[in-house]
């Protein structure tokens, strides 16, 4: 029976460490650039870009293993090809308002943030504490 594969996220774990500010790769290289196989980049891993084939991502540091994702500018190339086709959703991973919810709810706070009809306790009788913050959040600063 063949082994289970270990997810990308363990994988990554397992062949890098910590120094200072630096997630250094300890894996394999592919012309001087870290190498997962069957992924590329493992800081698409942490990106979260596995999959997302119209994004590329390109170095900030000059530490050729380094793979921490605030190191790595993010690129959502067109595709002129299509351009009826609808655009991938990727949700950033290194924003921390966007963590915590889930797409949906994310639409949702937007929407209730356009609409300034809907008061606080209207707010607090449908949703949870923390989205009912960040929509209270968004609407002071905009």
């Amino acid at each position: 029976m063949a082994r289970p594969k270990t997810p990308p996220h363990e994988r990554v774990a397992k062949c890098s460490h910590r120094d200072g500010a630096h997630l250094i790769w300890d894996g394999p290289m592919h012309r001087g650039k870290p190498h997962m196989h069957h992924v590329g980049n493992p800081a698409r891993v942490l990106l979260d870009l596995v999959g997302h084939d119209n994004i590329s991502i390109k170095p900030d540091c000059y530490e050729p293993r380094c793979i921490e994702p605030t190191h790595w500018r993010v690129i959502i190339e067109r595709q002129l090809k299509y351009d009826d086709a609808p655009k991938q959703t990727w949700r950033d991973p290194r924003d921390p308002t966007l963590v915590q919810f889930n797409d949906r709810e994310l639409e949702e706070i937007q929407m209730l943030v356009a609409e300034e009809t809907v008061d606080e306790d209207e707010l607090n009788e449908f949703y949870r504490p923390e989205i009912v913050a960040e929509i209270l959040k968004r609407r002071a600063t905009a």
